[in-house]
């Protein structure tokens, strides 16, 4: 089973911070997963939401901060917003790296500092842009589908329960971008990972990878669906 760290340990320490991805290492996980924004200055930084507000002690967007700025941010726990550079210096030759691509601009600056950092082989590029996913695969750098939703909350509940119920429709949407994509693994929302699902997936030979499982029951129940990988914000539950 293939260990990867959401946002890092994220839940010992905080999201997306070097103190998480440590502790994910230590932690013996395959992967650590991670979202990248860029700064007003065209800086890279390892941060999940748009704004600064949730996961620090300042208020802005981060396209609208500097690097300089954003350093001087409190992340939690006196930790600072790492750019990626940074992580990789903690990560080489340790685990690999998922990198989410949340927005088609800033992929080519991922590969950018991938490639000039020579961290290709140790790099996964995960998004749901299948142009992202092209660029990443014409780079050499091994790429996946993220395949969810933009909604949020009971929306998101209620579309992803709608999904369940046109089932034989999901499945096509799915390989039908897997193959535009060109790619061969796929990341899934856990409400969609049902044995059928997984069951077509692995018969078209592609890996699934589903997140977000923290306790012991779905963990345990995506085992049962011979899931390829689980991301988790305790990754050391997933023997």
């Amino acid at each position: 089973m293939f260990k990867i760290a959401h946002r890092g340990a994220s839940g010992y320490e905080p999201e997306n911070t070097l103190r998480s991805f440590k502790k994910a290492i230590k932690l013996n996980s395959d992967a650590i997963e991670l979202d990248v924004q860029l700064t007003k200055d065209h800086k890279l930084v390892v941060i999940h939401d748009e704004t600064v507000n949730r996961t620090t002690n300042g208020k802005g967007k981060v396209s609208e901060l500097t690097l300089k700025e954003i350093k001087t941010l409190n992340a939690g726990k006196g930790e600072k917003i790492p750019t990626l550079e940074e992580v990789i210096k903690v990560c080489r030759n340790k685990c690999k790296l998922n990198i989410e691509i949340k927005e088609i601009n800033s992929v080519k600056k991922v590969i950018e500092i991938v490639v000039k950092e020579r961290f290709v082989k140790q790099t996964i590029i995960s998004s749901n842009h299948k142009e992202s996913l092209l660029e990443a695969k014409k780079n050499g750098i091994n790429a996946a589908l993220i395949y969810w939703s933009t909604k949020t909350d009971l929306g998101q509940v209620l579309f992803d329960i709608s999904r369940l119920l046109i089932l034989p429709i999901t499945k096509r949407l799915i390989l039908r971008r897997v193959k535009a994509a060109n790619v061969n693994e796929v990341n899934l929302t856990s409400p969609l990972a049902t044995k059928g699902m997984i069951d077509f997936l692995h018969k078209n030979n592609l890996k699934v990878n589903v997140w977000v499982a923290n306790s012991k029951n779905k963990i345990d129940r995506l085992k049962l669906l011979a899931v390829d990988g689980i991301y988790s914000n305790f990754p050391d539950r997933i023997a």
